[in-house]
Order: C-alpha cells, then sequence, then structure tokens
C-alpha cells in the first residue's frame, strides 16, 4: 500500500534491510528465494544493500544468510557499522556506565551477554537467556570474566532481566537507551541508534537521504525514516511501523521484500 509518492528508481543508490523478518523469515529459517534474486538484480543494477541489524556479526555467521552479500553493515543497533571488517563508525558504551553495572551484577546477578567487536561474552547463564537465545536461533555466549568490559571497547549489553530489577541495576549508566525484545534488552550507547548508523555509513559512501531506502518490520526499525527518503515496512511489521512507513509491503514470507522493489521500479 503506497502512502507517499514513490522515489525515481534512477536516484536509488542503496538500500538499508533489516534482517530478522523483513529479509529472514523465522518460519522456516531461510531467506526467501524472491528476496535473494532481489537482492542480486539491485546489486547487478550497481545499488549497494547494507544489512541493518541488531544483530552482531557472529549472530550473523549462524544464520543460513551465504546466498547473499552485503555491501556493508549496520550491526548492534547502529553502535558498529562495517564495511568488510573495517570500521566506519563506532559508538562503544562509556566505560563508566559498564563499571556501574558490573558493581550492580556483584550485588545483585543476572544473565547479561556483552557484545565487543569480535567477541560475545556472558557473566554467567539462566534459564530465561538460554531460552531467548534458542528462539532467535543462537548459540548461548560463554561465560568469561565480565571484568574484561572496562579494558575493550563493548557496544552493547543484552541483559535478560526483569523491567524492575533492570531500573535498579542501571541506575548508575548515565548514557545509555535501551530496547526490550521478549525476556530480553538490547542496551546501547544514547548517542546512536539505526538511524545514527545509516547517516554514519551515507556519509561514508557519499550518499544523500533521498537517494536511500530502507526496509524493515520491528519497532526498533521506525527511527530508520529519519535517515532515509523512503521506508518500506513489511506486511508482517508491528503496527507502529506500519503507521509511519512510506508503504506497506506484503508479509516476507509472500515475496514482500521482492515486491517493494517491484514497486519502485528497481527491478
Amino acid at each position: 500500500m503506497e502512502k507517499k509518492a514513490l522515489p525515481a528508481p534512477e536516484r536509488i543508490k542503496a538500500v538499508f534491510l533489516d534482517i530478522d523478518g523483513t529479509l529472514f523469515s523465522h518460519s522456516d529459517w531461510s531467506i526467501p528465494a524472491s528476496a535473494v534474486q532481489a537482492v542480486h538484480r539491485l546489486q547487478e543494477k550497481g545499488i549497494k544493500v547494507i544489512a541493518c541489524t541488531g544483530r552482531h556479526t557472529l549472530e550473523m555467521a549462524e544464520m543460513p544468510l551465504d546466498s547473499v552479500r552485503f555491501d556493508a553493515l549496520v550491526t548492534l543497533n547502529g553502535a558498529l557499522c562495517l564495511e568488510k571488517d573495517e570500521i566506519i563508525y563506532h559508538v562503544p558504551l562509556h566505560k563508566e556506565d559498564l563499571a556501574s553495572l558490573l558493581e550492580a551484577l556483584q550485588e545483585d546477578p543476572f544473565a547479561c551477554i556483552f557484545l565487543e567487536k569480535d567477541c560475545m561474552y556472558m557473566n554467567m547463564h539462566s534459564e530465561a537467556a538460554e531460552k531467548g537465545q534458542q528462539d532467535i536461533n543462537t548459540s548461548l555466549p560463554p561465560v568469561t570474566d565480565v571484568s574484561r568490559a572496562l579494558e575493550n571497547n563493548v557496544y552493547m549489553i543484552v541483559p535478560y532481566v526483569r523491567d524492575d530489577v533492570w531500573q535498579k541495576a542501571s541506575a548508575g549508566m548515565k548514557h545509555i537507551k535501551a530496547a526490550r525484545w521478549s525476556e530480553a534488552l538490547d542496551v546501547f550507547h544514547e548517542d546512536t541508534g539505526k538511524a545514527k548508523g545509516m547517516q554514519e555509513v551515507c556519509r561514508y559512501f557519499g550518499w544523500t537521504k533521498d537517494e536511500v531506502i530502507a526496509c524493515g518490520d520491528g519497532p526498533n526499525d521506525l527511527e530508520m525514516k529519519e535517515a532515509c527518503g523512503f521506508l518500506a515496512a513489511m506486511g508482517n511489521s508491528v503496527d507502529a511501523l506500519k503507521e509511519s512507513a512510506d508503504y506497506i509491503t506484503d508479509d516476507i514470507d509472500e515475496d514482500g521484500l521482492a515486491h517493494v522493489f517491484e514497486a519502485l521500479g528497481l527491478l
């Protein structure tokens, strides 16, 4: 469903794609064949395809994504952006915030994942964390000494915790924002997000806002609209994204992603 005039196809230089629920279907744990073909066709035409996700590259490596090749990555909700393995832009969490968290975990422990550029680890495992990682078909990271977070860049943490417990534990963390999903939270620096990551990737490649489009399905995709000229929502999107988007396509399992690019005249 079109809610805004479609952009001229010859102006489009890049497409930012959320992964889970947009490019990658959880119903059969794969990228729909129509989406694979569409991505390949875009790239044949010289249009860059950028992943824009809350996931870590190690999590992406566990997924069957080999049928597509991304030209760049906006990972960890914009906190770490990469071209190949080179950092385009990054905003790690403040050491003071991490020190405050580690102190809180000593007093009232709960399972928390720490995400650096090349590794993921936890302070402890829990039933909630095990189930949460199983639900997204991702391995439970190993338990290690999380004091290493004070010496290395940590871009995101994922605490498996109730809101009331998190409110207390995060009281001393002054530079964060959080997005809840299931039993966990994605917690990252307050100055970043998917929109900021997209803007920095556009700056790196020399694209203007009106030369890029984005597709998503979840609440953390809402802000993508700030950084693109046209935002498409999947048919399986949350209502808030459908209300905000410029275009609503079909469900991911009904070739929704390919239909966006067809409607835009990009295929």
